[in-house]
């Protein structure tokens, strides 16, 4: 049964440079993802995860590995177009 809630995942990139650490390594949000799947799966809960992309890896992971894929804000469709290509 879905449950109506989302949970997004990133490696946290500006969010924590601006209290001066260092954003998450691929291999450390592929842990998260996976700690909570099988936490969801324990209580069976149905909850997508969605991935922020950016790079070319980050993208692919979140292609192959998430419900979907969140893409960084973007202010016109024009700018977007570059995001999208690298997913």
């Amino acid at each position: 049964i879905g449950t109506g809630v989302d949970l997004g995942l990133g490696a946290g990139d500006n969010a924590v440079r601006t209290l001066g650490r260092k954003p998450a390594k691929l291999a450390e949000l592929h842990e998260a993802v996976l700690i909570c799947r099988e936490k969801f799966r324990q209580h069976r809960a149905e909850i997508p995860i969605y991935v922020a992309g950016g790079g070319p890896r980050l993208n692919a992971y979140a292609c192959e590995s998430a419900a979907g894929i969140i893409v960084p804000a973007i202010g016109t469709t024009e700018d977007l177009r570059p995001a999208l290509g690298r997913v």
